[in-house]
């Protein structure tokens, strides 16, 4: 590591100093010049707020895992539902259920229809 004065012999391994060259690894999100704040990384059933990564809410979800990343999550269609936070897909309800409005659970379909799933 640096010292804070040099020493009186050369050292076999150079110190590494800081630079806002970029790295050889590639970025998630690239810029078009290197930037001083790390790129955050959003998984499944997450969205983006700014820099933060937010669980999707119940009845919601999130399947993108790449750049672009998601900045909201997706209502569960109708005949699926979920009862977790941060999920990547939903459940399809059983034949002859519908989903709430909300998604949060399944509710059988009122009488005289049917609801194929």
């Amino acid at each position: 590591s640096p010292t804070p004065t040099p020493t009186p012999s050369p050292t076999l391994i150079p110190s590494p100093l800081p630079t806002l060259v970029p790295t050889s690894l590639p970025s998630l999100n690239p810029t078009p010049s290197p930037s001083l704040v790390p790129t955050s990384y959003c998984g499944l059933g997450t969205y983006r707020v700014g820099t933060l990564c937010v669980a999707c809410d119940i009845g919601y979800y999130s399947d993108i895992d790449s750049p672009p990343f998601a900045t909201s999550c997706q209502l569960c269609s109708a005949g699926k539902y979920n009862i977790v936070l941060g999920a990547s897909s939903c459940i399809a309800c059983a034949t002859g259920k519908l989903s709430s409005a909300d998604r949060t659970y399944c509710e059988d379909c009122e009488a005289g229809t049917y609801a194929e799933n």
